[in-house]
């Protein structure tokens, strides 16, 4: 009996371990949901959260508090970055699929726009993957190279155009 019950013990804890093998294989790193409209609503708040204070239209922002929006631009940019480049790769013959292409470019522009460095290398490898990927509509690949082009743009003018018209240097 004790052998019995040893058995049926092993059996049912190496199917568990599998579950939660094929389990973890089946969503590697996910963020978004699996419902594709849920996952495009999560990356469409983007805009939302890039958002300055809405204050800062009647007044000018400190120093202090343009630095800790760059420093939240930074964060958040990245984030949503990713999860429009996940929502890509997992969703992509959804209708919102050019408009995801189009994010990871204007979310990584505000990212250089705010100092991030890598930000602009990302911005380029993204467009010539989209460039390169001659199954993308023409219309598609010409948005987002389009919108590529801004990111020499927010290079130089920096967090100036959130605001800050204090920042260093002309234009």
């Amino acid at each position: 009996m004790n052998a019995n019950l040893a058995i049926r013990f092993l059996f049912l804890t190496g199917f568990v371990v599998m579950q939660c093998r094929l389990g973890a294989q089946e969503n590697p790193g996910h963020t978004l949901p699996d419902d594709a409209g849920k996952a495009w609503a999560e990356v469409a708040q983007v805009h939302e959260a890039l958002r300055p204070p809405s204050d800062w239209r009647s007044r000018q922002p400190t120093a202090e508090e343009l630095a800790t929006f760059q420093k939240q631009i930074w964060q958040k940019v990245a984030l949503f970055a990713d999860k429009a480049e996940e929502f890509i790769e997992r969703f992509p013959t959804n209708e919102n699929i050019g408009d995801a292409r189009i994010t990871v470019v204007h979310t990584l522009n505000q990212a250089v726009a705010a100092g991030d460095t890598d930000a602009e290398q990302r911005v380029a490898k993204h467009v010539a993957k989209v460039m390169a990927d001659k199954s993308i509509p023409e219309d598609d690949r010409a948005g987002v190279l389009l919108y590529a082009g801004n990111t020499v743009f927010m290079k130089k003018v920096g967090m100036r155009y959130r605001g800050d018209k204090q920042a260093a240097g002309p234009i």
